[in-house]
């Protein structure tokens, strides 16, 4: 019971068009200072049939998953650079290239340290997250797959052909995301939402969508 008691004092419960979002009661004091966020590679995993799953490598996999992270940390990013933020936010290309000098696996990024990446990104705060979904979100996750390891899915499954998939087929899953600050790390913000991506959709539609449900909590808005 205290520590019920305790979650509900330090944390904001807001429900959001289906969506969940939480704000730390003391992100005003904990952010005076920020001028700087970074967005983080998202951590992704395609929820595969054992049948799919037998037709890729797990490198190949690992590569497609971490190409669909990038791309929606680009969304993320491309989304908060349209609101009125009291915070400037750190280019993808300037980010990623830090977290690779410095040797970071950007398949096991959400098992870093937020105060060390927040260091090596020197950034007062990171933006970080989970998408689960049935496959990849675009066709250049997928294509460039296809082109440099000849990979094709049989087209008799629902799937067709796993460049054809993506414009063709839904694609559901489920998406989060939160800010940590960047010396103590603690969670200031976090919000999440099912997803679903319809014919012709792009990540950025999907992320844009989600993200307009919660940007008007999300805490660093002026």
């Amino acid at each position: 019971m205290k520590y019920y008691l305790f979650f509900l004092i330090s944390f904001f419960l807001i429900s959001c068009g289906g969506g969940n979002s939480l704000t730390s009661s003391s992100f005003d004091d904990d952010t005076r200072n920020h001028k700087r966020i970074a967005v983080l590679p998202f951590k992704t995993k395609f929820k595969l049939k054992q049948k799919e799953l037998n037709e890729i490598s797990k490198e190949d996999l690992k590569t497609m998953e971490i190409n669909q992270g990038k791309e929606v940390q680009n969304a993320i990013e491309s989304f908060l650079l349209g609101q009125k933020l009291r915070v400037r936010v750190q280019s993808q290309s300037v980010t990623n290239s830090r977290l690779i000098n410095n040797g970071i696996d950007l398949s096991k990024i959400n098992d870093e340290d937020i105060t060390r990446l927040a260091k090596i990104l020197g950034v007062d705060a990171v933006v970080s997250g989970e998408i689960e979904i049935e496959k990849p979100m675009s066709d250049n996750v997928a294509r460039g797959l296809n082109m440099a390891k000849n990979l094709a899915w049989s087209v008799s499954s629902k799937l067709g052909s796993l460049g054809r998939s993506i414009s063709t087929t839904t694609n559901k899953g489920r998406c989060s995301v939160s800010a940590f600050e960047g010396k103590h790390g603690d969670r200031l913000w976090s919000y999440r939402d099912d997803i679903e991506m319809g014919q012709g959709s792009t990540t950025q539609d999907v992320i844009d969508e989600m993200m307009k449900k919660g940007v008007d909590k999300f805490p660093y808005k002026k």
